[in-house]
């Protein structure tokens, strides 16, 4: 027993004898490379504190204006600015890396589609970066209204139920998933429609507007020839 200790003992130290010597070896290497993080840590924190934060604010204030014009419906001086102050298409390309930049996208999709814009709605969706858990699964939604504002179903209840599955909650799933159905509904693919209302009774059971879903799952499936008497 004491030899196997013995042998792993002097297995530990070989190989601590040989770590040190890789270090003497390779102390230059060492030193650079630490040098170089070191370097990488402060540019990046350099380019945090004296760029992008400051640029952080620079857009948020900007983008106050926009906000109060979007909270009005007043949607061409969201889209172009008014007294003299930038418009939500300036300032998501200006300051495209940023926060408000972000949500100038989502205000001037918004906009846009009210103007009945619908092909450059969707390009302002589309850039919106959809993290948040309501914004995004409505800007998806959204470019779903745009398709079946121009009457391309297939693609709006593609995207309405891409919308309803983001970020499941009992407020923008059950909206867009009930969309999802109705457009499918539309388009005789009751298969597709079951699924969204099967969904939602698995998902949003305790949202106030799913309490009548066997109905929706019914009126599916027995449009499908697959209705079965309970």
């Amino acid at each position: 027993m004491s030899e196997i200790i013995e042998n792993e003992v002097a297995q530990k130290q070989d190989l601590i004898s040989k770590l040190q010597r890789w270090f003497n070896q390779n102390q230059k290497l060492i030193s650079y490379v630490g040098a170089g993080i070191v370097g990488l840590i402060a540019l990046f924190w350099a380019y945090n504190y004296f760029y992008k934060e400051p640029l952080e604010k620079e857009a948020a204030n900007l983008l106050y204006s926009v906000e109060k014009a979007f909270e009005k419906d007043s949607f061409d001086a969201v889209l172009k600015g008014s007294q003299g102050n930038m418009g939500a298409i300036e300032i998501a390309e200006e300051y495209s890396g940023t926060k408000a930049g972000n949500l100038a996208n989502y205000m001037a999709g918004v906009a846009l589609f009210t103007k009945s814009e619908y092909d450059k709605a969707i390009d302002y969706f589309e850039d919106f970066n959809a993290s948040d858990p309501f914004l995004g699964p409505n800007s998806i939604g959204l470019i779903g209204d745009c398709h079946a504002a121009k009457k391309e179903y297939a693609k709006a209840a593609k995207y309405f139920a891409k919308a309803g599955k983001k970020n499941i909650n009992n407020l923008t799933t059950t909206h867009w998933l009930f969309k999802a159905g109705a457009a499918y509904e539309k388009l005789d693919k009751w298969d597709d429609a079951v699924d969204c209302y099967e969904f939602l009774k698995k998902n949003c059971k305790d949202a106030a507007n799913t309490k009548q879903i066997d109905k929706y799952i019914n009126y599916a499936k027995a449009r499908n020839g697959e209705f079965k008497a309970k």
